[in-house]
């Protein structure tokens, strides 16, 4: 069946060298999520930062607690360009990120690369904003009025 070459072809990709650009070209277009998660969650320990870089993005994509939590363990990589990725990406979740908002503060405070610094001053305030949205959203949200 044509269906079934398409997932022969698709496990291929995944563990073959050219993983990073499937998963990326999966990402690019909004569509990680369809990706299984087993090769992602590999693709973070990989030697190769731009394998590591490639999941950070599919993972965040997932939007949900999981991705907070396998994304945070790479806030403090040994590559800035790691880095930067999963601050980006973790920032982005915003309110589901707020348990690493010292981190960030941390980070941006600390990290030995401007770049990492800058990202970090960028996810404090997104996680910020998003926490006040949601708490604003809550204190006014209208009464319903019986009537």
């Amino acid at each position: 069946m044509e269906g079934d070459s398409f997932q022969q072809d698709r496990k291929k990709c995944m563990e073959g060298d050219s993983s990073t650009a499937y998963v990326s070209l999966f990402t690019v277009y909004g569509s990680a999520a369809q990706l299984e998660k087993d090769p992602l969650r590999e693709m973070l320990k990989s030697e190769d930062a731009s394998a590591r870089k490639a999941a950070i993005k599919a993972i965040a994509q997932w939007g949900d607690e999981e991705a907070v939590a396998l994304l945070a363990g790479l806030l403090h990589d040994r590559e800035s360009a790691v880095r930067c990725a999963a601050v980006m990406a973790v920032g982005k979740l915003g309110v589901l990120a707020g348990g690493h908002l010292q981190t960030f503060k941390t980070m941006e405070a600390e990290d030995s690369d401007a770049q990492v610094r800058a990202v970090s001053k960028w996810a404090v305030k997104q996680i910020g904003d998003s926490v006040l949205a949601q708490h604003d959203g809550i204190i006014s949200a209208p009464s319903v009025s019986s009537g």
